[in-house]
């Protein structure tokens, strides 16, 4: 997975990390890059071939110290 770490993403301002803005850092054929953006994700899993009708949790490293887990469940 590639990360980004650029420190104006880091933050949204508030002092709270911007998932968002470091997920759309990442390279596009990264699918972390649309953790924002489930509806796409779960078309890209789709087009990668996964199976329809089941979730997947994924780990997405945004930088080298922050990541979030990623829940997509794919229509059937």
């Amino acid at each position: 997975m590639g990360k980004a770490d650029g420190a104006a993403a880091r933050t949204d301002g508030t002092g709270e990390v911007d998932v968002c803005g470091l997920a759309a850092a990442l390279p596009a054929d990264d699918i972390c890059h649309l953790v924002c953006d489930p509806d796409a994700m779960a078309a890209q899993l789709i087009a990668e071939g996964n199976d329809r009708g089941t979730c997947y949790q994924l780990y997405c490293a945004l930088t080298d110290t922050e990541h979030v887990l990623a829940g997509v469940c794919l229509p059937p």
